[in-house]
């Protein structure tokens, strides 16, 4: 209920030419109401000059990740391979009795990264299966 009167606030910010509150709403659309709305994000980043935005985009991943909101669909919208693929590498480890679970992130983000992380996708099958 929130995350609806909260959108509804973000467009009636922009039709009324408040494009700072918009983009205020909006951040905490992401990391409150809406955690790690991708449509949001992408709207966030839109609308914040791009010299702003990786500040603005860190200060949203410290917010999600302090909440243990799962960020890896932002990462991977950013073409942040490198952060991605540690943040998998991570959990897969960690997570030994979650095989299963941690295939399925393997293969849900194999294409972003498999053209600069093929040999450790390899690897990190190998490793899950066994």
């Amino acid at each position: 209920m929130v995350s609806r009167h909260s959108r509804k606030l973000i467009d009636c910010y922009f039709k009324e030419q408040q494009p700072e509150k918009a983009k205020e709403e909006l951040f905490a659309y992401v990391t409150e109401y809406s955690q790690g709305n991708i449509d949001a994000f992408n709207e966030l980043k839109q609308n914040t000059e791009s010299d702003l935005w990786h500040q603005r985009r860190e200060e949203i991943f410290e917010a999600l990740s302090a909440k243990r909101v799962d960020i890896k669909h932002l990462l991977a919208a950013e073409g942040m391979k490198g952060e991605l693929f540690d943040s998998l590498l991570a959990r897969t480890h960690s997570e030994r009795g979650f095989e299963k679970f941690c295939l399925n992130e393997l293969i849900k983000y194999e294409d972003a990264l498999k053209p600069e992380y093929e040999k450790e996708l390899l690897d990190m099958y190998v490793w899950v299966v066994r």
